[in-house]
């Protein structure tokens, strides 16, 4: 049985590495795949990509060189962002799609001028007033044990490509009505402490989608991390709704090995 590749889409300011318990606990069945964004965990920056449509064409380019056309495509906060403008720009090809703590909704005044603000300070080399303000929310207050990864992930990014997610972010247009009329499985996941985009507004958007898929998870803005299990299960979900005969035996209980890229292993 051909199953089209899930393709996980990770957060600001992580790396695919995010995802490594997620992908563990996932059936066997399910080909991952992982990729870093530019500017992250060694990627190499593309030259003005600082708007979402420039994630999307390397993205583009990252599945052709694996020879991958239909995917189904999760991602988590801005990987989510990634993800609904690659589905918008190629219909015919997503599968399914699951927004994991993230939104279809454009980023409100307030947020646009924290994410300024944020660009100022990296570049004025000020990433640890950044970091103090983003770690406490990215984790729920249980999940401090997360933060050297996030730290050292920010720390090994290109600051180049960080201001150019914060800028993509910001500059981003609303696709919840584009999402809305959309005739592909949908999945919201989205953990219960989330400080960033609280759960209630997650669910109001789930509310407003025919036929989508809810799971509510354990942990704060990075799910996957806090609540693996809870996460993979609501991707199985999906996937048994993209899947031909929707037939997808769950084996979450047996660890596999690692099937996680990155863009850098075949040239991206």
């Amino acid at each position: 049985m051909n199953i089209a590749p899930l393709v996980l889409i990770h957060g600001f300011p992580l790396d695919h590495r995010m995802w490594s318990a997620v992908q563990k606990v996932l059936p066997s069945a399910i080909k991952v795949l992982a990729p870093d964004l530019p500017g992250f965990a060694g990627s190499p920056i593309d030259p003005g990509i600082s708007a979402m449509d420039g994630y999307v064409d390397y993205l583009a380019r990252y599945l052709k060189v694996r020879g991958e056309h239909d995917v189904v495509l999760a991602g988590t906060s801005m990987g989510g962002y990634v993800a609904l403008a690659f589905a918008q720009k190629y219909p015919d090809r997503v599968r399914g799609i699951a927004l994991i703590d993230s939104q279809s909704k454009s980023d409100t005044p307030e947020t646009v001028s924290k994410r300024q603000e944020q660009i100022a300070n990296i570049r004025a080399g000020k990433l640890e007033t950044v970091l103090g303000q983003l770690l406490p929310k990215l984790f729920s207050p249980e999940a401090i044990q997360f933060h050297s990864y996030a730290k050292e992930c920010a720390q090994s990014a290109n600051p180049e490509g960080l201001i150019n997610a914060l800028e993509a972010m910001a500059a981003r247009p609303d696709r919840t009505e584009w999402l809305q009329q959309a005739r592909i499985p949908i999945s919201i996941i989205h953990a219960s402490k989330d400080e960033v985009i609280p759960v209630d507004k997650a669910r109001k958007l789930f509310e407003s989608l025919s036929g989508a898929t809810w799971a509510e998870v354990d942990g704060g803005h990075s799910s996957p991390m806090e609540d693996p299990k809870g996460v993979a299960e609501g991707l199985i979900q999906l996937m048994q709704k993209v899947i031909p005969n929707g037939k997808l035996v769950s084996d979450t209980k047996q660890y596999r090995p690692g099937l996680v890229w990155s863009p850098s292993d075949k040239g991206l």
